[in-house]
């Protein structure tokens, strides 16, 4: 069975360094997949990441000061500028003609 350790050490970390934590790990993890995996894990909006720590805090399994807030979370990334725009092509984008 896994074990979790529980540290006793008094370690914060605000919602929006969390946010810049997860955006970078999952871009290095997912690349241009990023997006699409987390909406089909149903995180559409940094607030779901927000309500994913607060149930982890719920249950014993992190701990939040008197100052942590859900709105810590909320509009903190704009998900295409963090997960789709560097693997956006380059350059002007040109219309193709239709075959018929």
């Amino acid at each position: 069975a896994t074990e979790i350790s529980r540290s006793t050490r008094e370690d914060h970390i605000r919602g929006q360094d969390l946010l810049l934590g997860i955006r970078d790990l999952a871009v290095r993890q997912f690349g241009p997949m990023t997006k699409p995996l987390l909406s089909e894990w149903g995180i559409h909006e940094s607030i779901d990441f927000g309500h994913i720590v607060f149930l982890l805090v719920q249950h014993k399994l992190l701990r939040a000061s008197k100052q942590d807030s859900l709105d810590d979370f909320a509009d903190g990334l704009d998900f295409h500028e963090a997960f789709v725009k560097d693997f956006e092509p380059e350059g002007k984008v040109v219309e193709l003609p239709t075959i018929a």
